[in-house]
Order: structure tokens, then C-alpha cells, then sequence
């Protein structure tokens, strides 16, 4: 069964600085730590690293671990790099979209991708939609770890502007003017309905473009 890795010792921070409500939701109950790292222990009592749990996706009641769906894409032989990431869908809450960089010289379809994850996933593990990259244009950090708020920036500002584009080196509209489509009021103010039209849009955007 998957959990969350907690961890307690001298080493680790009593609090965060001048933020009791952080400190409040991550150090629990006699100062175990909530590290975000969710793992499974064997029968040896060692504990298998299989994802962040703001990595999984809820998808129509089941729970889709973002590692497990890149694994798959990642194992393509023309995949260098993989990310799947959660978008909001009117009916399941979430579905999994997935963005791969290509090797150096390598072609795959999106078709062809969608097909590798299909014959390797269950269903709803598998990705509706795979965007594909050239090599070398993956946002990552400097420790090559994949930048997916910088993704989920492009794949929100694709929805709302159909022109744009996940390749970096384009030009991107909104840099110099607001989206006219844009909801005039801050999200904060949106009423359940509005907010639920609003995830609907975006879906139908992501999903059919």
C-alpha cells in the first residue's frame, strides 16, 4: 500500500520561519516531518520511492502516480525525457496529459506514442494527449529535473490561446497583451459554477486541440 514518507530526528527543522501555517500542515504529531514523498515498504521493511504526492492524479475516482506514466513514455526509444502531468476535466476531475522530448534525431508521432502507453498502462493511466518536444527543449532545473510548473504554464496558456505553442522560441501573445478572454474578475471572486465552466473550457481546449 502507498503512504507518505514521514521522517523525525535531531537534524530536521522545527518550523518554518514566521509561517505557522505551513509549519502547522508539514510537522505533525510529536515532530514527524511530512516529506511529500510517497513509497511502499516491502518485507524487508525497505521503503521504494514511487512518486510526490503532488505528482498523482486524480482521475475519476483512481489515483494515477505521475512516475508510473513516464516510466512508460521514457521507455520509448525515441523518448529522452518524459512528464506527466494532471488537467482539469469536466466529469473525471482530472485526466493525465503527458510531454515528451525526443532523442537527438529521433521522429515519434503522438499516435504512435498514445499506442506504446496504451499497450503498457491501464486505461486510466493512460494519457489522453502526448506533446511532443524536440530534443533539448525540455524545461529542467539545474539538477535536470523536469520544470512541470513551467509545463502546466504552457499547457494553461496553449488552452487559452489556441495559437500558441509548447515549443519554446515561439512568440508568446501574452507578454506584451493581457488574453481578451480572460476572466475580468481575480478567480478568488468565481462562484462553484463559474469555476467548473471554467475546468470544462480548459479541457475541451487541451483534449482537442
Amino acid at each position: 500500500q502507498v503512504g507518505e514518507c514521514v521522517v523525525k530526528g535531531p537534524g530536521l527543522t522545527t518550523g518554518y520561519w514566521k509561517d505557522p501555517a505551513t509549519t502547522e500542515r508539514l510537522i505533525v504529531q510529536d515532530g514527524w516531518l511530512r516529506t511529500g514523498d510517497l513509497g511502499i515498504r516491502n518485507a524487508f521493511g525497505f521503503i521504494r520511492l514511487v512518486g510526490r504526492s503532488k505528482d498523482v492524479i486524480k482521475c475519476g475516482g483512481y489515483s494515477v502516480f505521475a512516475s508510473d506514466v513516464e516510466d512508460v513514455m521514457a521507455a520509448h526509444p525515441a523518448v529522452a525525457r518524459a512528464a506527466a502531468l494532471g488537467m482539469p476535466h469536466p466529469e473525471k476531475g482530472e485526466v493525465p496529459i503527458g510531454v515528451v522530448e525526443l532523442r537527438a534525431g529521433a521522429d515519434a508521432p503522438e499516435d504512435a506514442l498514445i499506442a506504446w502507453s496504451r499497450a503498457r498502462l491501464a486505461a486510466y493511466k493512460c494519457p489522453r494527449r502526448i506533446h511532443v518536444l524536440p530534443a533539448g527543449t525540455m524545461p529542467v532545473g539545474v539538477t535536470q529535473k523536469v520544470l512541470k510548473d513551467e509545463l502546466r504554464e504552457r499547457l494553461s496558456r496553449q488552452a487559452r490561446l489556441p495559437s500558441t505553442s509548447l515549443r519554446p522560441g515561439k512568440p508568446d501573445p501574452t507578454s506584451r497583451e493581457p488574453d481578451s478572454r480572460r476572466l475580468a474578475s481575480p478567480s478568488r471572486f468565481l462562484t462553484f459554477e463559474q469555476r467548473r465552466c471554467q475546468a470544462a473550457r480548459i479541457a475541451r481546449s487541451v483534449l482537442s486541440f
